[in-house]
């Protein structure tokens, strides 16, 4: 599986993540960008899943991965790296 795919994954994921509700993240004298690296980084590394899985998507294409976030691995790399939930 090429890097882009996984990128394009990692994207859709945050962009859906985006629209859910959960915590809001703070951190003191923090930017948006700083919050967008950190949670970009925090989802890769809680990442779970398996490649082979088959699934066609809206394009006819087969998309070969699936990954899920540990919301547990998430927040620990989030307080590790010096955010708090409001």
């Amino acid at each position: 599986m090429n890097k882009f795919f996984h990128l394009s994954l990692l994207g859709l994921a945050l962009a859906l993540a985006g629209c859910a509700s959960g915590p809001t993240w703070y951190k003191p004298n923090a930017t948006t960008a700083d919050l967008s690296r950190d949670r970009t980084m925090c989802m890769q590394k809680s990442q779970t899943g398996h490649m082979g899985y088959q699934k066609m998507n809206s394009e006819g294409a087969f998309n070969s991965a699936h990954y899920e976030i540990d919301s547990n691995l998430f927040a620990d790399c989030m307080y590790d790296n010096g955010w708090k939930q409001k």
